[in-house]
């Protein structure tokens, strides 16, 4: 963790986005072809240059994690005197999907609404000085629109489904910064605390804690978390065909 502070570290959306999905199988492809739901590689700068082999996880391309802390922290050394910190939010592009990989990390999902593009902005920067502190960095995930919230499955973009239809979120917050609980399948958030679009770090740091503090998530096994999934016909329909199966197919 310590040697990848020092590294811009992607968690692909894989199924979720086709422009990725694109980059991600130009980096790694088995021996089905399709790309695969998890790829590991680590680059240069450029965002393209390989600077070791590529796998599924760091296990297939390092001998243990002193192995893998090593080989960063001396790829590291050439861009040390350039590198500077991190100054964008990690953003998940899509309500639904935010919703989901907030509920299955176990952490709230942090909403940012405003009115304009140009108050949005100032809303990110604010919240980024936050998002990689110490107190923060990992602890949450975030999500930021104008407007109204997209309906699930009308923008091409992966929805839940109960059975063949999609899932109606029944959900809308204030303009500001709203912490929710995601609940155990995304499907029904709650607010856990909320702060106006011009409140200071100070303070939205105390509102952050207090949502952590808030936040409860149910303890569950996947193969608990599954069955209760089926038994409930609650199902994921990802914007891309999952392929990562038996000689392709997808195993959903």
């Amino acid at each position: 963790m310590a040697a990848s502070r020092n590294y811009v570290c992607v968690r692909p959306q894989t199924y979720e986005n086709e422009a990725e999905s694109g980059l991600l199988k130009s980096l790694f492809r088995s021996r089905s072809g399709e790309l695969e739901n998890t790829v590991f590689c680590v680059l240069a700068s450029d965002g393209k240059t390989k600077l070791c082999r590529s796998g599924r996880s760091p296990a297939q391309v390092f001998d243990g994690a002193d192995a893998l802390a090593q080989f960063l922290d001396e790829q590291f050394q050439p861009y040390h005197s350039k590198a500077r910190a991190i100054e964008r939010l990690p953003l998940i592009d899509e309500f639904a999907l935010a919703l989901n990989v907030a509920s299955c990390d176990g952490v709230p999902l942090v909403i940012l609404r405003a009115e304009s593009e140009k108050d949005l902005a100032a809303m990110e920067k604010r919240m980024a000085e936050l998002a990689w502190s110490e107190a923060c960095a990992g602890q949450q995930h975030y999500f930021a629109f104008t407007g109204s919230l997209p309906k699930p499955g009308t923008s091409g973009s992966g929805f839940a489904k109960v059975g063949e239809k999609p899932v109606s979120i029944d959900f809308d917050c204030e303009y500001g910064i709203t912490a929710l609980d995601p609940g155990p399948f995304g499907l029904e958030p709650k607010t856990l605390a909320h702060a106006r679009a011009d409140t200071d770090v100070e303070t939205l740091t105390r509102v952050l804690g207090e949502a952590q503090l808030a936040h409860d998530p149910t303890e569950t096994s996947r193969r608990q978390h599954g069955r209760e999934a089926r038994r409930q016909g609650i199902t994921w329909e990802s914007e891309l065909p999952a392929t990562d199966g038996p000689r392709g197919r997808s195993p959903r």
